[in-house]
């Protein structure tokens, strides 16, 4: 199955991986996918010693009161597309950006999923704004560290990202199997109540993918099969590509991804081939379409209290 997808700033991966130590970035997303014509998008994933300022009391760790069983995109979501506009990284380099690919729209995904969460965990209704904020903006830095947050210490999400790419879809390694060992404990949590921000991975390195071209995705709630259905479970998700959409979910449905030989018998042992299981998944939502994910992992969400100025912002 074709997992390319082209990506006219290609030639920015380098650069942002190469100076991450320089200006604290590196880069991931994806354009969104939907009914409506492809735009170039990129998500912002990381950028560390450099990312805009934020008030102390943004980053005070709080703990989950607040049942996500609840949780409705509609209310909870923001209300604008994960699709801002300028540079991408923490420090504009002017017009040497264009010289070396960088796109002038990118997405915060990340940020925004954790930011949602946030608001909600606080018991807050997220800022009522239909365009996305403009740097500099409180909200917008607040997106930003907290797509920042997303990627974990030391950047580490980038590279678990990375090493998925680089996988198979099937076998024993491949990421249909490994997403099956990751479900179980998501389905725990979100069982639980608690929230689950998911990374996608929607392309491979053979095919020609690249980092910023993944994406993620809030998790609220679950919903699981009868064993015997192959589309086992379904996660019910908010979406930063597409707001106010209430049926975006992600399917994870049972598939053979391997044969694994067993000896049986004794003393004449036989070998069998036993089928070993994955989770073949889609991003589906009303009105747009599906989108193939090659994998899913959890992200390392730890909630956050909102600036109490974001909390009474209002459209204009």
């Amino acid at each position: 199955m074709n997992h390319i997808m082209t990506h006219s700033s290609l030639p920015c991966l380098a650069l942002l991986l190469g100076c991450a130590a320089a200006c604290g970035l590196a880069s991931c997303g994806r354009s969104e996918e939907s009914s409506a014509p492809k735009q170039e998008q990129t998500e912002v994933t990381a950028a560390a010693a450099e990312t805009p300022d934020i008030p102390e009391e943004a980053v005070e760790p709080r703990v989950a009161v607040r049942s996500f069983a609840e949780f409705k995109p509609s209310v909870n979501g923001f209300r604008f597309t994960n699709r801002f506009k300028g540079s991408p990284l923490p420090i504009s380099l002017g017009g040497l950006e264009k010289s070396l690919g960088l796109p002038t729209t990118f997405g915060l995904c990340g940020g925004m999923s954790f930011a949602a969460a946030d608001f909600y965990e606080a018991a807050l209704t997220p800022p009522n704004m239909t365009d996305p904020p403009e740097q500099g903006e409180a909200l917008y830095n607040y997106l930003y560290q907290r797509q920042v947050a997303s990627l974990g210490e030391t950047l580490h999400f980038s590279q678990v990202f990375l090493e998925w790419m680089a996988l198979s879809d099937d076998g024993i390694d491949g990421t249909r199997f490994r997403t099956l060992l990751e479900t179980p404990a998501i389905i725990e949590k979100l069982g639980a109540g608690h929230p689950v921000v998911l990374g996608l991975v929607l392309n491979s390195v053979d095919g020609g993918g690249v980092l910023w071209e993944n994406h993620q995705v809030l998790a609220y709630g679950v919903e699981q099969r009868d064993p015997s259905d192959d589309e086992a479970v379904r996660f019910k998700i908010y979406d930063p590509n597409f707001p106010g959409n209430d049926g975006a979910e992600i399917r994870a449905m049972r598939r053979t991804v391997d044969w694994v030989p067993v000896s049986i018998g004794f003393p004449n042992p036989a070998i069998a081939l036993l089928p070993m299981p994955g989770f073949e998944c889609v991003r589906t939502a009303p009105g747009r379409r599906n989108t193939e994910v090659r994998g899913f992992f959890e992200m390392p969400y730890e909630p956050r209290t909102p600036p109490e100025k974001l909390t009474i912002m209002r459209a204009d």
